[in-house]
């Protein structure tokens, strides 16, 4: 896996202090929550701790360090500053707290569930997969699913894109004690 490029202000010290001028931070904290979600997107990082650290399974390839440190310049955020940024990704329905009340990590959405869902169905019609029962097994690491976006997804984030396409009649879900075991794409 290539390394991420980070933006050039990654390197300009007061970006990783909370500007007090309230119309610097905003532009601040926006350019903060793009740097996550393309961070996230590029490493295929699902969930994040709110300290900026990886949550993975597999960490082949996958940075251990915080987002919110650059050793290079030996600058970090503050813990509340990250705090607010991922607050602010929450807010804007680019990440879920996977604990509410707990608040230590989220889960990233560098797509939003709908836009998940549309991945879904463009694929299961490029692929003809409609009217095939699929476990979510097979489109989270099945063969056919390797060149796109959605490979190795979060399953709490496939099961909410299933969720909307099955309220919007597209699919029907199969379920064993509340837990969906298959799927099939009408």
């Amino acid at each position: 896996m290539s390394s991420f490029e980070f933006p050039s202000i990654y390197n300009f010290p007061p970006f990783f202090t909370k500007q007090p001028n309230n119309s610097v931070w905003k532009s601040q904290l926006q350019q903060w929550t793009t740097l996550v979600l393309d961070y996230c997107k590029h490493y295929r990082i699902w969930r994040l701790s709110t300290a900026g650290t990886p949550i993975v399974e597999d960490a082949t390839g996958v940075p251990s360090d915080s987002l919110f440190t650059n050793s290079k310049i030996d600058r970090h955020l503050k813990p509340e500053v990250c705090q607010e940024i991922i607050a602010s990704l929450v807010d804007q329905g680019r990440a879920q707290w996977i604990d509410k009340s707990a608040q230590k990590s989220v889960l990233v959405l560098w797509y939003s569930i709908s836009e998940w869902s549309d991945l879904l169905l463009n694929w299961v019609d490029s692929t003809g997969q409609k009217g095939v029962v699929l476990t979510l097994y097979e489109i989270q690491h099945g063969n056919l699913t390797l060149s796109e976006e959605f490979h190795s997804i979060d399953e709490t984030t496939l099961t909410q894109a299933l969720e909307l396409l099955e309220r919007k009649g597209k699919v029907l879900m199969m379920k064993e004690n509340k837990n969906v075991v298959g799927v099939k794409f009408i």
